[in-house]
């Protein structure tokens, strides 16, 4: 997804369960990948989605209004890379110290918002620690 400046959100995705590669790029109004509100809607209706589960590569570029891309951490079984570039006010990131035992993490992105990232409790932020690579 590309240059949407009036998507707000991508919560639409939680029925395309078989996704392995988001990529969204420069939609500057949006502010969340999946909406608190519209998935509650989704989830009344559809029970419980187990939520990016096949996601390998995630790729958030030039999206400077994105604050979250989900409020809890994600069971991301198959997440390889994720890419996040231009993107100042996403300071967490839906994992957590669960989401790196099966295998190992990338997490690409500007030095300034690693050090800014803010992570769900310390075992997180340890598991995540040798994740960083600068984009």
């Amino acid at each position: 997804m590309e240059y949407c400046s009036s998507l707000m959100d991508m919560t639409w995705l939680v029925f395309a369960p078989n996704l392995k590669k988001i990529d969204i790029w420069y939609c500057d109004n949006m502010e969340e990948i999946i909406s608190v509100k519209k998935w509650g809607e989704v989830s009344e209706k559809m029970g419980n989605l187990n939520l990016f589960a096949e996601v390998e590569f995630l790729c958030l570029v030039g999206l400077s209004n994105l604050k979250s891309i989900y409020w809890n951490p994600l069971p991301f079984r198959k997440l390889k890379t994720v890419n996040v570039i231009g993107c100042p006010k996403l300071k967490k990131l839906p994992l957590d110290s669960n989401s790196a035992k099966e295998h190992t993490i990338v997490i690409k992105g500007q030095k300034n918002w690693w050090k800014r990232l803010e992570w769900e409790d310390q075992a997180t932020e340890n598991a995540f620690r040798n994740s960083y690579q600068k984009a």
